[in-house]
């Protein structure tokens, strides 16, 4: 089964083995509507492959190996097409003469999630956001000397300035808690870990991987002949205000999701109300049709 067969409408899903950098060179060019992906952690995980990323001697040969196989993930990508990379950081063990070069000290966080972010806008994707994805459940780390952290940063790129993002679809996954200061918008993703039987014990959760494909494709499909996908057509509608016990006017904001009720009162300005949003329909965005 090759990739050609299911982008021809022949096969839903293929399964491609191999080495990273060598299958996306097989991938024709814009073809690809999102990618979502969590490369090997810098000296994190040996696994034993001569070939393998994650065990180059400094960062900076960590950061443009990973540049090079996301020049080709571009390549293969949509021009309305998105990338989601889960990356973690890491600390320094040691001032290393390649540590002290690139102005690492002893115990300093590398912060490689915002290096690989702005090495992949300067070799020409855009730069969307860093968001981050808070494990709720995370095991507290065995430090004394700084606070812990349960998050790790999934970076957010696009081909171009112009690109399918479903706001409404992320939001009903996570049962976002929306009011008046955050609006619509998607603040972080909120979402477990899970466990598995797989070898590798810290593999991506399915629901981290459903709210970013959910919100990066289209639920309804694409065109059938230039495969742009169909975007959501929606209503929104502010919710009228109810006065307070002192007579004055206050606005009343209340989302119901899949997963969670958010109510909040709240004295702001009308044009800060929250709203809600119905789905009216699918309607095509190229003129095929």
């Amino acid at each position: 089964m090759d990739f050609n067969s299911v982008y021809d409408g022949q096969k839903k899903w293929a399964i491609l083995t191999g080495d990273a950098l060598s299958v996306l060179k097989t991938i024709p060019d814009n073809v690809l509507q999102t990618t979502i992906t969590s490369p090997p952690y810098y000296q994190l995980r040996d696994y034993g492959n001569d070939q393998q990323i994650g065990q180059e001697q400094t960062p900076k040969e960590y950061i443009d190996k990973l540049v090079e196989i996301f020049r080709e993930v571009r390549r293969c990508t949509r021009e309305d097409g998105t990338c989601w990379i889960n990356m973690g950081d890491k600390y320094t063990i040691s001032q290393t003469k390649a540590n002290k070069k690139l102005g690492l000290k002893h115990k300093d966080l590398m912060a490689l999630p915002y290096e690989l972010a702005i090495a992949l806008r300067n070799d020409g994707w855009y730069l969307r956001q860093i968001y981050p994805w808070v494990k709720c459940n995370a095991i507290p780390e065995n430090v004394n000397d700084r606070p812990n952290t349960s998050v790790e940063s999934v970076i957010f790129l696009s081909k171009s300035d112009k690109y399918y993002f479903d706001m409404e679809s992320a939001k009903e996954c996570l049962g976002i808690k929306r009011n008046w200061r955050n609006g619509d918008g998607l603040l972080f993703l909120d979402v477990p870990t899970e466990p598995t039987d797989h070898a590798h014990f810290a593999v991506m959760p399915t629901e981290l991987a459903k709210v970013i494909i959910k919100s990066s494709t289209s639920e309804k499909g694409c065109c059938s002949s230039c495969k742009t996908p169909l975007r959501r057509k929606i209503k929104k509608q502010g919710i009228p205000g109810k006065n307070d016990f002192n007579g004055k006017s206050t606005v009343y904001y209340e989302t119901i999701t899949k997963n969670s009720r958010t109510t909040l009162n709240s004295r702001v300005p009308n044009h800060m109300k929250h709203t809600t949003v119905e789905t009216l329909g699918w309607e095509h965005q190229c003129k095929c049709k």
